[in-house]
């Protein structure tokens, strides 16, 4: 991990000759530096960058950021192949950046260890997240009016052209659902939830948040035989407006075929 002292110092120096940037490239610079990165390389520049996209900075405060990473870059006399177009092409860059999930042990350990210390609003969070793989907005959009534990069913509200799913709620998950209120959470509060949960079992893990899991439970799934159909309706993705018109589901018949061989299930018995 790089010492935010020591580099600080370093940058400082060498800004002396560049007093209108100074301060500027010095506050991007710590703002990096305060992600605790591990390395000083392109990926976790893009992955930085990346989220900040996503946080809302404007272009111009990215395009502010990208070159004081640069002035950083310099400093340590590390190459730096990207440039300015690589970088604010949003789609060429995401494709770049690899998609990080969490694997199936990864998994059981942050639920095996998370029962045991967690509080109630992250493994409420976390078994619904580890049960139907919802992406961020999803779970904060969830309500206490969307939980029917009398009828075990759930309704989630998708995103991105998905589609509305009420789904059976499993046993296995029923006491860590019930002890939540489930009140308006931001993106960004509902990131902090999943940064704890990580530094509360496996330990914090850059560039990895909700849609990790999402990521795993889907490529277990196929691990595990559940047809692609299944997978699309189970995971609540949009096949076709067409075909959706027409075809329905029962409440409960894809999880009937989806939960016998859901590899998360067990590890919240």
């Amino acid at each position: 991990m790089l010492d935010r002292v020591e580099v600080l110092t370093r940058v400082s120096e060498a800004l002396q000759w560049k007093k209108s940037a100074r301060k500027a490239y010095l506050w991007a610079i710590d703002n990096f530096l305060s992600t605790k990165p591990k390395e000083l390389d392109e990926a976790t520049l893009l992955s930085y960058l990346d989220r900040r996209e996503k946080a809302g900075d404007k272009p111009r405060t990215l395009k502010m950021r990208f070159y004081a990473l640069k002035f950083l870059f310099r400093c340590y006399s590390i190459p730096l192949r990207l440039s300015e177009r690589d970088v604010f092409a949003t789609r060429e860059r995401r494709q770049r950046l690899p998609q990080p999930w969490l694997r199936r042990e990864e998994i059981e350990g942050i639920i095996t260890r998370g029962r045991g210390s967690c509080n109630k609003q992250e493994l409420a969070l976390l078994a619904i997240s580890t049960t139907y793989g919802c992406r961020r907005s999803e779970l904060a959009d969830i309500r206490t009016d969307d939980l029917d534990l009398d009828a075990r069913t759930i309704t989630i509200y998708s995103r991105k052209g998905g589609r509305v799913a009420t789904q059976i709620v499993p046993e296995e998950i029923i006491p860590y659902l019930s002890d939540y209120d489930y009140p308006k959470m931001t993106g960004v509060a509902m990131s902090q939830v999943f940064n704890r949960i990580l530094e509360k079992t496996i330990g914090a893990k850059d560039g990895y948040g909700w849609h990790a899991v999402r990521r795993g439970l889907v490529t277990e799934l196929r691990n595990a035989g559940v047809s692609a159909e299944d997978r699309y309706s189970f995971m609540r993705w949009s096949q076709g407006i067409i075909l959706e018109t027409y075809e329905q589901y029962e409440v409960g018949e894809v999880e009937a075929r989806v939960f016998p061989v859901h590899p998360y299930l067990t590890f919240w018995r």
